[in-house]
């Protein structure tokens, strides 16, 4: 599908590393891309996420890009892209921590993995001591008690993309320590 004149004139731009022509982008498309990524991973934090991510690689290899294709065509393809990796990859941390837990059941070490699981269940606190007392508020709402970011906000007081931002930033936290205590594997398997 070829691209539309004010697409192609976009895509200059940004191919010249102009940031005011990133922007318009962003704002034209951010929100097709987050239903987009919704669609395939069913959890708000993955999708936005992957949402910076996708603008991050638009960005990263702007001068690749073609002036003649269609702009929603390359980040459609590119968010499906992206979104089915994640799933992926999700699948396969999910499938060996099964083996491990297997494995460990069949070789009596299943109190060694219940001292891990005491030992993550330590880091996450200690990662949350390290949020904002909102984010920390946000964070028990939405991944605690399974609520969406539209009823956090209810409880709250809030809106919805304010809960949103603050799962948000909570989650880099999270992950920032949790990456620092060695719980690599464990990223993918909580912060779903």
């Amino acid at each position: 599908m070829e691209a539309s004149q004010n697409d192609k004139l976009l895509i200059q731009e940004i191919q010249n590393g102009n940031s005011e022509a990133f922007a318009v982008v962003y704002e034209r498309y951010a929100d097709r891309v987050y239903a987009l990524a919704l669609s395939f991973l069913k959890d708000e934090g993955w999708s936005e996420d992957l949402l910076q991510e996708v603008f991050w690689k638009l960005w990263e290899h702007r001068e690749r890009l073609d002036t003649q294709e269609n702009l929603w065509t390359y980040l459609f393809v590119l968010t499906k892209h992206r979104a089915l990796n994640k799933i992926r990859e999700i699948k396969n941390a999910r499938m060996k921590m099964d083996h491990l837990l297997l494995k460990s059941e069949s070789l009596g070490l299943t109190e060694q993995v219940s001292i891990g699981q005491k030992e993550l269940v330590a880091c996450i606190e200690r990662a949350k001591e390290l949020m904002s007392q909102q984010q920390q508020l946000v964070f028990e709402l939405c991944k605690t008690e399974g609520l969406t970011y539209s009823q956090a906000g209810e409880r709250l007081n809030i809106a919805p993309n304010t809960v949103k931002n603050h799962m948000v930033q909570s989650l880099k936290v999270l992950r920032t320590y949790l990456h620092k205590c060695g719980y690599i594997t464990f990223l993918l398997l909580f912060l779903k």
